[in-house]
């Protein structure tokens, strides 16, 4: 039997712990149910959470996109040639569910957090 990193209880970014599951991913990675500061309950491996690249279980992204929305609108921002450049390369960087976040956000490619939070900063 081999020895695994017990991390019940432990907090990563929005994510507790709950368990460890006997479910595998499809690489053979043990899983860990997570629940979420906001109720919802997610499935992850140790890695990802170590490594920051699981936050929350998607409402941190979602709180994120609203942000940038409301604050491009109050100021007439959106209609920028440069804004979609802007949000397409936080989408890549940050959202896993963009088609190409592989190519930067699962690679380790950020944003600096200057340009993260601000277009006027871009």
């Amino acid at each position: 039997m081999s020895v695994y990193e017990d991390i019940t209880n432990q907090k990563f970014n929005r994510l507790t712990v709950i368990r460890r599951l006997i479910e595998k991913d499809i690489y053979g990675r043990k899983l860990w149910f997570c629940k979420c500061d906001c109720g919802k309950f997610i499935s992850t491996t140790i890695s990802l959470l170590h490594k920051g690249k699981v936050k929350s279980c998607g409402c941190l992204n979602k709180e994120l996109q609203q942000k940038f929305k409301e604050k491009a609108t109050k100021h007439n921002l959106r209609y920028n040639p440069c804004y979609g450049v802007w949000a397409d390369m936080i989408q890549r960087c940050t959202n896993p569910k963009n088609g190409n976040y592989y190519k930067y956000g699962a690679r380790g490619i950020t944003v600096c957090d200057e340009w993260l939070t601000s277009f006027e900063n871009f």
